[in-house]
This record gives C-alpha cells, structure tokens and sequence, in this order.
C-alpha cells in the first residue's frame, strides 16, 4: 500500500526541470523539460559539488521522494516569485529512508 506523503503540504512551487542526458556533437543534451512541485529555500550556502569540491550554492530546491532523479548538470527553472532564473543543479541529496520526511532535494549554483 501506497504512504501518503506527509510533506505535501510543503510542495508549493511549481520549477520546470530540464534532466541533463549527457554531451552531444554540439554541447549538452538535456531531455525535454517538464514540471516538478516543490518547496524553495533561496538562502546562500556552502556544499559539495560532484567532485567533492566546496562551492556556494544558491538555491535549495526539495521534491516529493517519488520524483526521479536529477543529476548534476541538469537545470531547474524557478518561479516567477523567485525572478524565473535558471540553475544548473551542482549537487543533490536523496533522502529515502521510508520515512515521513523522504524527499530529493538539489542544490543550484
């Protein structure tokens, strides 16, 4: 049986994420985007990128623990509210441990 999910009342933000697929003849190929609910935190903070590297991310973006993966490289648009910017996602966390609190959160330059 499905859980319902207890954090749903925090995905208020619609953000239109663009999946990075990899690099093509002419540069990065992302698959088509498409709309994601979420909750935005826009506060400065340090994390590490993919390489283990410190950098400042911008914008904390978490989402229903159903949402599929989205990998570094990959681009968020946030919502009007937050100036409609676009971010390429420099880290995320997944925390799934069949608990209440389970979401995917990314990290945006």
């Amino acid at each position: 049986m499905a859980r319902r999910d207890r954090l749903a009342r925090w995905w208020r933000h619609e953000v239109i994420v663009k999946r990075y697929k990899g690099t093509g003849a002419y540069g990065p190929v992302w698959f088509d985007p498409v709309p994601v609910m979420a909750a935005i935190d826009d506060k400065a903070r340090l994390v590490r990128n993919a390489d283990g590297v410190e950098v400042v991310s911008s914008t904390t973006v978490a989402m229903p623990a159903t949402t599929p993966l989205i990998p570094v490289g990959s681009t968020i648009t946030l919502p009007v509210k937050y100036g409609e910017r676009e971010s390429q996602v420099i880290a995320y966390t997944v925390a799934d441990a069949d608990l209440d609190a389970d979401h995917l959160q990314v990290n945006l330059e």
